[in-house]
């Protein structure tokens, strides 16, 4: 592998830590970087009563960590099937672009 190469990699590597998988895919792209109109949604949302879940659940953290985990997979899941962005997580919300209406 030649230099240029191993540094594509590594930047890719670095990245990969801050940025959807999704949104380095587009990038690669170069038409992406074209000034263009786009029709996109953007969406965010969270857990409605998540402080009452979390005393209702007596403060377990296993189980808030659970439900978290299973609550992330599904939405990540619902964003990547309608070729959504990611963008944020925050607290118990999530904040997603989808560059088509959905």
């Amino acid at each position: 592998m030649n230099e240029q190469a191993e540094c594509n990699e590594a930047g890719k590597k670095v990245l990969s830590k801050f940025f959807d998988p999704y949104l380095l895919e587009l990038l690669r792209n170069p038409v992406v970087l074209e000034i263009r109109n786009v029709c996109m949604t953007v969406v965010f949302w969270d857990v409605s009563n998540f402080s009452r879940l979390c005393n209702k659940l007596n403060r377990d953290e296993e189980a808030i960590t659970g439900f978290l985990r299973e609550y992330f997979i599904e939405a990540a899941k619902v964003i990547y099937r309608h070729r959504g962005i990611l963008d944020k997580s925050i607290g118990d919300g999530k904040f997603s672009i989808c560059l088509q209406s959905i």
